[in-house]
């Protein structure tokens, strides 16, 4: 079965609409998205789709369809419930997948590179095993898809059910991270972020990872440029500021050193 195509506005569009059952959409299209995602570990390329660590992401997948396929659809709240049971479930049994698959990486560059390291190890001039090997786009399209079927669970446990009917707008939890202290939220979205500020807030926690580090930090100065409008934006703040950080850090290493 083909995939859906998953975007924000569709998410906060469907989600707050309070005809749409976003449940039993879940529940339809988690198990689509762990299908490829099985498919995808089976046509990873030069063996590492037969990685010890590979094999038991493999084996956590197919736990995983069997459990939602199994699953009643929630058309019920009793049943909304218990669906809900299994989403925690299976996020519990994801949470080692990222460092599983990174492990089966390295199992392959030792499998395929033993005897070059019995020869003396590494030439310096050879690049790394990702770029000689050509597996890097099929483990970037692995870890999207496997980001989408996060996004669809998680988005689940963050909406507000009322009377037993789909989710509607709630007002973002508190927490001393975030840089937004009023607006609406749809679920895990955002839909009313002020960009300026989770770029400040980006800003101030870069600079001061980089004065620990360093004991000293350049100053950055905090634009937007773009249409009027692209100061509010629908998104997941914590992702921005997450992105924006990483970035930074980058930034300020390279102008300090």
């Amino acid at each position: 079965m083909n995939l859906s195509n998953i975007d924000i506005d569709q998410v906060i569009e469907k989600c707050s609409d309070p005809t749409y059952k976003p449940m039993i959409f879940c529940h339809r299209e988690l198990p689509i998205t762990i299908a490829h995602l099985i498919g995808m570990i089976d046509q990873m390329p030069n063996g590492l789709s037969a990685m010890p660590h590979v094999m038991k992401v493999r084996d956590i997948f197919c736990s995983t369809f069997k459990m939602l396929v199994d699953a009643p659809i929630p058309t019920s709240p009793e049943m909304e419930v218990e669906f809900m049971r299994v989403l925690a479930l299976v996020d519990e049994h994801h949470e080692d997948v990222v460092r599983k698959m990174a492990l089966g990486v390295l199992e392959l560059r030792k499998a395929l590179y033993k005897h070059r390291e019995a020869l003396g190890g590494m030439h310096p001039n050879k690049s790394p095993l990702h770029e000689n090997l050509g597996f890097q786009n099929s483990l970037d399209q692995f870890y999207l898809m496997f980001l989408q079927f996060n996004f669809i669970s998680r988005q689940m446990a963050h909406l507000t059910k009322r009377d037993g009917s789909s989710a509607q707008f709630t007002a973002p939890s508190s927490s001393s991270d975030s840089s937004v202290s009023d607006g609406c939220a749809v679920g895990m979205v955002d839909t009313d972020i002020d960009l300026f500020e989770v770029a400040e807030a980006a800003v101030s926690k870069a600079k001061m990872i980089c004065e620990q580090h360093y004991g000293d930090a350049p100053e950055i100065m905090v634009d937007i440029i773009g249409p009027q409008d692209v100061e509010k934006v629908q998104h997941i703040e914590e992702k921005l500021e997450y992105i924006l950080i990483e970035l930074l850090k980058n930034a300020l290493r390279a102008t300090v050193d």
